[in-house]
């Protein structure tokens, strides 16, 4: 009995290649930028340390499970991936022994040589992100302290050495390194002026922010995140995957292709902190328990929703990526059918962040309730 060809049977199947690539595409605009806003929003809800600290304790929760799940799980990956043929006559169609191969992978250099990280990638991206965004957080939460100016000196010089690596290092626009720090700069800068709430862990504190302060937080976090989205905007406007990223004979990626989806994680990261912290002192102006909520923001709530639905439904990614490249889901300003593809993809995943975050804290709520 022949041997099932799923790859001939999905190249052929009408609509099932298309199906599957939108679904992917979709699945892409929504899961690593959650993932990212996600975890800037649970930084937002742990106690607050300082750098030292900060960079000891990523270490814990990011590095050594990478390296943990690298030793353990990419090797047997990796003999799958190239000793599998579905045409060998094995059980298992594999061509080479698995304790051989692994005993051989574990004491050559084959394991410097074959070094991939698959999908572990975003442990270290994660850990990187949390590292450059750290200095932006520790200026938002003490600024006016001896060791916030030291903090504020820090955040300077990681701008300004971002922006010269993208531009001058890396060979992007002056105007796609702009993007890329101008919302974190807009959000600190809020955050001097537009105070962060008490923490979450002193919830008792929450009952004595006045209703000018919550009103404050409200509309800091709406300006902040409605600046970080035109950065983005403006961020996917400004590159261009042929430029960066040619095809090549080989098949592979410049890594510059990786930069614009990175950077658009730290932005979501990075937004996803500062919407947190503001939102808890929101949310005395929101919750009915002492006064009634305004009517003026049930009026933005009901214009959002709409909003939202609108976009989600004209933002639906075309295809996994341009030029064929199955990769960064992002499109970029050389995307043959218009360079404004770039923009409502972003868009698109800003809207399924705040309405799938509304649904998470919705049903949050219902249970503590």
């Amino acid at each position: 009995m022949g041997s099932l060809d799923w790859v001939g049977l999905f190249e052929q199947s009408a609509g099932a290649k298309q199906f599957i690539v939108s679904f992917r595409a979709c699945a892409l605009q929504i899961g690593m930028p959650m993932f990212f806003h996600i975890s800037g929003r649970a930084q937002a809800l742990s106690p607050a340390f300082g750098f030292r600290k900060t960079v000891v304790l990523r270490c814990q929760r990011l590095l050594l499970p990478f390296i943990a799940s690298y030793l353990l799980l990419i090797p047997p990956w990796q003999y799958i991936d190239k000793e599998y043929d579905w045409k060998h006559p094995s059980a298992f169609h594999m061509k080479a022994n698995p304790l051989a191969w692994l005993a051989h992978y574990y004491t050559s250099c084959d394991y410097l040589i074959y070094f991939d990280m698959a999908r572990l990638w975003f442990l270290p991206a994660l850990f990187a992100i949390g590292m450059l965004s750290t200095p932006l957080f520790l200026v938002a939460e003490g600024h006016g302290t001896k060791k916030g100016k030291q903090y504020w000196l820090l955040a300077f010089a990681r701008w300004l050495a971002f922006a010269a690596w993208l531009h001058c290092g890396l060979g992007f626009t002056l105007a796609f390194a702009a993007c890329a720090i101008i919302g974190e700069v807009s959000s600190v800068l809020l955050a001097v002026f537009m105070r962060f709430p008490p923490r979450r862990l002193e919830l008792d504190q929450l009952e004595g922010v006045c209703r000018a302060s919550a009103v404050r937080s409200w509309c800091a976090l709406r300006l902040a995140t409605l600046i970080q989205i035109l950065a983005n905007v403006g961020l996917v406007l400004n590159f261009e995957y042929a430029v960066i990223d040619p095809h090549r004979k080989d098949g592979g990626h410049d890594p510059r292709a990786a930069i614009p989806f990175l950077v658009l994680c730290t932005g979501f990261y990075v937004q996803g902190y500062f919407t947190q912290r503001w939102a808890e002192g929101a949310m005395t102006l929101t919750s009915a328990t002492n006064r009634e909520i305004p009517a003026w923001v049930h009026m933005f709530k009901l214009m959002m929703s709409f909003i939202l639905l609108i976009v989600i439904t004209v933002a639906h990614p075309m295809n996994d990526v341009e030029d064929g490249h199955l990769i960064y889901p992002i499109y970029s300003a050389s995307y043959p059918l218009g360079r404004s593809f770039g923009a409502a993809y972003v868009i698109g995943t800003w809207a399924y962040i705040m309405i799938f975050v509304t649904m998470f804290e919705a049903h949050g709520n219902h249970v503590i309730n």
